[in-house]
């Protein structure tokens, strides 16, 4: 996985590295200091995800982002200190995935990224997501592990994917069951408990003593990587 910086700030470029070595080690952090670099490293480089300065020292971040639409659909988070509506509503119209304020908070930002670049494996390229151990494949309700193919039902797979794009943060009972049916409707949290069950079922060594499924009890759950 490729993530491509396009900033001038060294301070900024070191924290997101820190946050990736910490969130998300598999991450290869690229650099460009200058809006047409990295205009060029999109092109070659062919990076999952771009973070975009708008402030840069050659051309403008929102040139930039223009530019880069002209000829790839790669998720971009635009950063900026701007705070005034019209930069923002600019950013979208040209084709901005997601859009964070300077200063940003590291962990929230990783989440971010996670977020678009899971996204973007599952519905754009259509291919399985790689978690830990797991090779995940939404649209086939299937995941391959341990060379064992586990298929999965309907809810069970929509939990799952759930709880992949948030790993390894936790999931609210209520924020899993609106993403699973739509709705936190009462009973959710009882009919969530049998499902995490039959998953545990199929994935944990020992479902009786839970470590990828992890349950914060009143809370939610979270996903550890296998």
């Amino acid at each position: 996985m490729k993530l491509l910086v396009i900033e001038d700030d060294d301070n900024i470029i070191t924290t997101i590295r820190f946050a990736c070595k910490l969130g998300w080690p598999e991450v290869e952090v690229l650099s460009a200091k200058w809006g047409q670099k990295g205009i060029s490293l999109v092109e070659t480089a062919k990076p999952n995800l771009v973070i975009l300065d708008l402030g840069l020292p050659d051309i403008d971040g929102l040139d930039v982002l223009k530019r880069i639409r002209q000829f790839s659909r790669v998720p971009i988070i635009v950063l900026t200190v701007a705070t005034n509506e019209s930069t923002v509503v600019q950013a979208f119209e040209l084709g901005a995935s997601d859009y964070v304020s300077k200063p940003f908070r590291q962990m929230e930002l990783l989440a971010r990224i996670k977020r678009l670049v899971l996204e973007r494996l599952e519905t754009d390229a259509g291919l399985p997501i790689v978690f830990g151990a797991f090779i995940f494949d939404y649209g086939r309700r299937n995941i391959i592990y341990k060379d064992r193919s586990i298929n999965l039902r309907c809810i069970e797979n929509e939990i799952l994917y759930k709880l992949i794009l948030e790993s390894p943060n936790i999931v609210t009972y209520s924020s899993l069951a609106k993403s699973v049916w739509g709705d936190d409707y009462e009973g959710a949290v009882d009919s969530l408990k049998v499902h995490i069950m039959n998953l545990r079922k199929k994935i944990e060594p020992n479902p009786s003593k839970p470590n990828i499924i992890l349950n914060k009890i009143g809370v939610g759950y979270s996903l550890m990587k296998p």
